[in-house]
């Protein structure tokens, strides 16, 4: 997995269309066409029942090479988001023809059958000009929920995730490196590489608001992406004990991402204290793309990053300054992440119980966790000047 150009973005740009050598003209008109019609078929209570009265049981294709896979598992975990939650109610139940499926791809991927930040945000995109760079003015979402100003929102709130992620690749890729004791020079190098790669991630996240009001996200993009924690839902056809009794799955979140977690566990940053460490446990070994979570498996059994600046180099040196400089833009992140959670949910107006503002889309005590990490994270600051 080379890191360095895209970060966590998957190696080749995702499918737009599911292929027709591998799926029928069936496959394509409900698991592709209908996930395009989303939009405008939620504007109006007709899709559960359209779904439910004309959708046909489809198995899913074999052979799928991972970009089909994902493709499949993006359009299907999409179609059951807008099942479960249309018309701002709760649908207990996910009938066979998405459950079945959606229930295969995803075992097929080893991830847990929702939509999740890898189906919503990595593999949820395409460039405009196809040899452009990976940047939001560059982008286009494939799939969303919205129509009007909302899909802006929706679209925005992606795009800026999906650079994120691109710009964060240095950083992710040094990381392994900087874990086993080299030459000054070379140490001074990957520092600033970290530096310079989390300086970029900080101006795109800074620009959510530009196009993503807090009002309308919470009203009309963030219910969709809710996941079951506090509503659970039956997977109708599935014979896995698992889903054959109501499911509590976590709905799509920031903290799926690995970008953090990388860090984190790089540097040593440790959160087992955070009464929340199952939540996160759960995103990272659960929800993530194995090879994502094999990766920052990786590190957290290698050496840390601020251990071996303290025993190499001591507070006092250029190294601990460095190695400052990097948690530095760690906690900028952080803060911003936090102060977007006040402003886009906790600050908001509960319309509908199902949407509340004490709870993130994963189903966390929001604030209680972005805190906790922030200032775990502000903790890991060595330099002391001479």
């Amino acid at each position: 997995m080379n890191l360095l150009k895209r970060g966590y973005l998957p190696e080749e740009d995702p499918l737009n269309k599911l292929p027709k050598d591998k799926f029928s003209v069936e496959h394509r008109i409900w698991w592709d066409d209908l996930v395009s019609d989303l939009p405008k078929l939620l504007r109006r209570p007709s899709y559960r029942n359209k779904v439910i009265e004309t959708m046909p049981a489809l198995q899913l294709p074999e052979n799928l090479n991972q970009r089909e896979l994902e493709s499949a598992m993006r359009n299907l975990s999409f179609l059951a988001a807008g099942f479960v939650w249309e018309g701002g109610s709760h649908s207990e139940y996910l009938p066979p023809q998405i459950a079945i499926p959606l229930y295969e791809v995803a075992k097929k991927l080893g991830r847990p059958p929702i939509l999740a930040y890898n189906s919503y945000a990595l593999n949820n995109w395409a460039r405009i000009d196809p040899n452009g760079p990976i940047e939001v003015e560059n982008l286009s979402i494939l799939k969303n929920f919205n129509l009007g100003m909302p899909q802006i929102d929706e679209d925005w709130f992606i795009l800026i995730h999906i650079q994120i992620e691109q710009e964060a690749g240095p950083a992710m890729e040094i990381c392994r490196a900087l874990q086993f004791p080299t030459f000054k020079q070379v140490v001074h190098k990957h520092f600033e590489t970290i530096f310079a790669s989390m300086e970029k991630v900080n101006k795109v996240m800074f620009r959510m608001p530009e196009k993503c009001d807090p009002k309308r996200y919470f009203q009309y993009v963030r219910p969709w992406i809710t996941g079951y924690m506090q509503y659970p839902v039956i997977f109708l056809g599935v014979t896995d004990p698992a889903y054959k009794t109501p499911a509590r799955l976590i709905g799509e979140t920031g903290a799926q991402s690995m970008m953090m977690p990388t860090l984190d566990a790089a540097f040593g940053i440790d959160h087992s204290p955070n009464d929340l460490k199952h939540f996160t446990d759960k995103c990272l070994h659960e929800y993530a793309p194995k090879e994502h979570r094999e990766y920052v498996l990786d590190l957290l059994s290698g050496q840390k990053i601020t251990q071996l600046v303290l025993d190499n180099y001591g507070t006092e040196s250029e190294e601990a300054k460095l190695h400052d400089a990097c948690i530095g833009e760690m906690i900028r992140f952080r803060e911003r992440h936090l102060q977007y959670a006040h402003d886009y949910i906790a600050n908001q107006t509960e319309t509908n119980s199902l949407n509340s503002n004490r709870y993130g889309t994963g189903g966390s005590m929001l604030i209680q966790y972005l805190q906790g990490r922030l200032e775990r994270t502000k903790r890991q600051l060595i330099y002391k000047a001479a």
